[in-house]
């Protein structure tokens, strides 16, 4: 599909920028959209909504591929693993296969709260939770068992992240906690030097990025930089604008994208003191709830508060992923004859069935062997003397 025709003549793309590709509804109820996740594996973009929904799209394109609902309080945070969905909601942990058949749904009094959701670096079978709640979950999906419960002692964990070495969650206190990769028991912290809450941070190879809140009501306007070697502030680059989303772009530390909650976008290169272009404004009256960045780096997904994602791209025939795995599509069986619903006359007979395949009626094997019936009485020559043969 030739998606040049998406990008505006009036926005064009800048050198090493993004530019609007596509923008699309997340389904019909037009939901506010609270999460947001490219597949690592296959070419989907999922996405999750206040109203429980889980949506796929295929392709920069947006077609379609699943939707279903795994509860009623709204979906938190996504994980996208090899074989498995995982959604959260604010009191439980829900996985599904791609085609939407539900795996799991597990509850427990340790899960009061949850926003957040990350996979374990040293484990690829648990996954860690957070939330408004003072407990951190390891939850096994395979034999779908809570194997620890940490109790922490900051007040919350907005958001866990991780590295080779570390798994690092934040708080309402402005503190970035790093964590022991196998336990998550805290081994040390940043001081982020937020009088509010952090709003987002991320890892890449040995930096960090942060946006926050100087107060209960103001945003900074700058992204944060710190040096995890040290743990200690590197620099901060100031924005025109409050962001609410700061990302790396994948394997890239130099390479970082910033989203206020008005809409405005920036890619920023750390590596330069000086802003390379103007800030992108979306079109749109909502606000901005979640951001997901592509692995190919080719991509970026935003969704907003009216049910809308809006996609951007580095240029006009993006793709999600690289080297996808295939996706599984339903193949519909087409009918070489059409019979009108009105006709009642056409005999269903004349309508071609495919070969090769097993219905309903047919017998077993074995009693389809053709063989001679054995007679249940035999005559002699005295019950046959006693026939005669008539000519009619």
């Amino acid at each position: 599909m030739n998606y040049e025709d998406h990008l505006s003549d009036d926005a064009p793309v800048p050198e090493g920028g993004f530019a609007l590709l596509n923008h699309f509804q997340q389904n019909g109820a037009r939901q506010r959209v609270t999460s947001a996740a490219f597949d690592p594996y296959e070419e989907l973009l999922w996405t999750g909504n206040v109203g429980g929904n889980v949506v796929s799209h295929y392709s920069p394109g947006a077609e379609k591929y699943t939707g279903y609902r795994t509860n009623l309080s709204g979906t938190r945070d996504l994980l996208i693993k090899e074989k498995c969905v995982i959604s959260i909601s604010q009191e439980g942990i829900h996985g599904n296969e791609r085609t939407g058949r539900s795996m799991f749904h597990h509850t427990s009094r340790n899960l009061t709260d949850l926003s957040c959701i990350h996979h374990m670096p040293n484990a690829p079978h648990t996954v860690v939770v957070g939330g408004l709640q003072q407990t951190i979950v390891q939850f096994d999906v395979e034999t779908l068992k809570e194997q620890r419960v940490v109790y922490l002692k900051q007040p919350n964990c907005l958001k866990i992240c991780s590295n080779d070495k570390f798994i690092f969650s934040s708080d309402t206190g402005g503190k970035v906690t790093l964590r022991n990769s196998n336990t998550a028991e805290p081994i040390s912290f940043i001081d982020c030097l937020y009088q509010g809450f952090i709003t987002d941070f991320d890892i890449c190879g040995n930096s960090l990025i942060s946006c926050g809140c100087s107060n209960r009501y103001n945003a900074d306007m700058c992204v944060k930089i710190f040096d995890l070697r040290t743990l200690r502030l590197k620099k901060h680059v100031n924005l025109e604008f409050s962001p609410h989303f700061c990302r790396f772009i994948p394997s890239d530390e130099n390479k970082v994208v910033a989203v206020s909650q008005c809409g405005q976008l920036q890619v920023i290169d750390t590596s330069n003191d000086e802003l390379s272009h103007d800030p992108m404004q979306i079109e749109s009256t909502f606000g901005v709830d979640s951001i997901a960045i592509s692995p190919s780096k080719q991509c970026i997904a935003i969704g907003d508060d009216g049910g809308y994602i809006h996609l951007f791209s580095d240029r006009a025939q993006p793709v999600f992923h690289e080297n996808p795995n295939p996706t599984e599509f339903y193949q519909h069986d087409e009918l070489t004859t059409h019979i009108p619903i009105t006709d009642a006359m056409t005999p269903l007979g004349i309508v071609n069935l495919p070969i090769n395949n097993n219905y309903l009626s047919d017998w077993p094997a074995h009693m389809c062997q053709k063989t001679y019936r054995n007679c249940a009485y035999n005559y002699g020559d005295r019950e046959l003397s006693g026939c005669s043969i008539r000519k009619s």
